[in-house]
């Protein structure tokens, strides 16, 4: 059982560093987590998890997708469709929505820091599992920036409680068979610094001239884990930036080429670790 001690170093971090100067109440969503029975999580979320279902018989493998820190964007419905497309269930779910959060907030740290966030995937997981068109046993995480820093966390966890819990039904990560992670938070105060489940194979999909998430940490991290001997990868695609699978305003360096490429990386890990279906 991974320490507790990693994540929660980015709420002291805010305590010390705001105390003084009256900050700290620009932050104190963040540093006061708002704890939750697994059963209410649910009842707040599940609403808003959506199934796109594939045209096949009987129970197929899900893609659970994990939208970064600006929520639902307009790439998520296309993506959804595409990994049902491929013979999936794909999985989507709005952690903003039923908080009345707005991007600003999340995004620069103000509310629902991943280590938080972990609450939302175990009650997804445990929501997908209990689906009767899905194989609870070969679920894939597709997971993007702020998404992608929660489900690293959640590895690192094991079966800890996160901090926004104060109950689970237990095998949190039960069924999860991979996870593709684009230009996840990898930088000071992370859980999974030290490693994560190592049964769990992962792949990063980093940006060079990130300045969001800066793509070293993570490339470090992934290096590290496979001269461990654990199924960890990272691809770092040169001249682009955070969001640079999307053609969206908010994205500087876009490449259609470089986006291409990375989402083929996705199919062939997908393929790999859940089955291809014609």
């Amino acid at each position: 059982m991974k320490k507790l001690g990693g994540y929660l170093l980015v709420s002291l971090a805010l305590v010390v560093a705001f105390a003084t100067g009256g900050t700290w109440l620009y932050y104190k969503d963040a540093i006061h987590v708002q704890q939750r029975s697994f059963g209410e999580l649910r009842a707040l979320l599940e609403p808003h998890i959506e199934f796109y279902l594939p045209e096949r018989e009987g129970r197929a493998p899900a893609v659970v997708f994990l939208h970064g820190c600006g929520g639902l964007s307009i790439a998520t419905e296309p993506r959804a469709h595409a990994a049902q497309a491929l013979g999936y269930v794909a999985v989507v779910q709005d952690s903003m929505t039923p908080r009345g959060l707005d991007w600003p907030a999340v995004c620069d740290g103000r509310a629902l820091q991943g280590a938080e966030r972990v609450g939302d995937l175990l009650v997804t997981l445990q929501v997908t599992r209990e689906h009767p068109a899905v194989d609870p046993e070969r679920i894939v995480l597709v997971a993007y920036s702020h998404g992608a820093w929660t489900a690293l966390e959640a590895f690192a966890l094991d079966d800890t409680l996160p901090t926004s819990l104060t109950d689970s039904p237990g095998d949190h990560l039960a069924g999860v068979s991979g996870l593709v992670a684009w230009y996840p938070y990898c930088g000071w105060g992370v859980g999974f610094s030290e490693g994560w489940a190592p049964k769990i194979p992962t792949l990063m999909l980093l940006a060079e001239k990130d300045t969001i998430t800066e793509p070293k940490p993570c490339a470090d991290i992934a290096a590290l884990q496979s001269e461990a001997g654990h199924k960890v990868r990272a691809i770092t695609y040169p001249n682009v930036s955070h969001g640079f699978d999307r053609d969206e305003d908010w994205v500087d360096l876009y490449d259609p080429v470089m986006a291409g490429r990375a989402l083929s990386e996705q199919v062939s890990f997908l393929k790999q670790y859940l089955g291809s279906y014609p």
